[in-house]
């Protein structure tokens, strides 16, 4: 006897027989019968339109179809616009790249231009000086 069956004689339950009398622990041995034959295929499709139409359906309200096909075009429009956009908003942005690069060529070019006057102001200040220099000692030569 298994546990169950232990259980359910203790429990004060019907012995393990269901309400119509049937062992409740017995195991179904019956096997389902055999498939008959297959279903036969389907037949072929025709090469040609078929429309369906469901009477149950309420015919199609014009205004209501004017409208859906309003917000179709109005969503296809918005669909264009928005990809332009984005195409813009990249447009600026590599514009804006191409700015700072030109500005930062300038900040370069304005502190190469700085640098280089500046060389060139000491060079012609030591040159002058140079110059002072040997007009009086060839003065003093001279004297």
């Amino acid at each position: 006897m298994s546990f169950f069956k232990t259980f359910r004689s203790r429990s004060g339950s019907n012995d393990g027989l269901d309400s119509e009398g049937k062992d409740v622990d017995a195991v179904d041995t019956t096997t389902p019968p055999p498939p008959t034959n297959p279903p036969p295929p389907p037949p072929p499709v025709l090469n040609e339109n078929i429309t369906v139409t469901v009477e149950d359906e309420p015919d199609e309200d014009p205004v209501r179809a004017q409208l859906e096909k309003d917000v179709r075009q109005r969503d296809s429009n918005i669909s264009a616009l928005e990809k332009v956009r984005n195409e813009k908003k990249q447009d600026i942005v590599n514009l804006e790249m191409e700015l700072e690069k030109e500005r930062l060529q300038q900040m370069k070019e304005a502190l190469t231009h700085k640098i280089e006057s500046e060389r060139i102001k000491r060079q012609t200040t030591h040159t002058e000086e140079r110059l002072k220099a040997l007009e009086a000692d060839m003065q003093d030569k001279a004297a």
